[in-house]
């Protein structure tokens, strides 16, 4: 779960005006690397984006989720409180249900 908006985790950030200017995408860009690694792995991923203002944010979270396959959602958008709570909830009884059929 995230806003989507990556900072400066994993960016190589020196004291370089250059380097602190690309922190954000080289973040995303480490973000989206590990989400397919993930799913090359085979786990299954579940992504929730909280107030996500950007289209890149958005995208990062759709593309990192799992694709949907019959009624199991893997990417949830949300806004408010009760949303993330749904969501949660949500992934919470589709995990379960994948336990108990698998």
């Amino acid at each position: 779960m995230t806003d989507g908006e990556f900072n400066t985790a994993h960016a190589d950030v020196s004291g370089d005006r250059w380097a602190v200017r690309n922190q954000a995408t080289k973040s995303r860009s480490y973000a989206q690397s590990l989400c397919d690694r993930m799913k090359d792995d085979g786990i299954e991923v579940f992504t929730i984006g909280f107030k996500l203002n950007s289209n890149n944010a958005r995208n990062v979270m759709k593309n990192c989720a799992s694709k949907d396959t019959g009624s199991l959602k893997h990417y949830y958008e949300t806004s408010s409180g009760d949303e993330l709570n749904e969501a949660f909830m949500t992934i919470a009884r589709n995990i379960e249900a994948l336990a108990l059929t698998q």
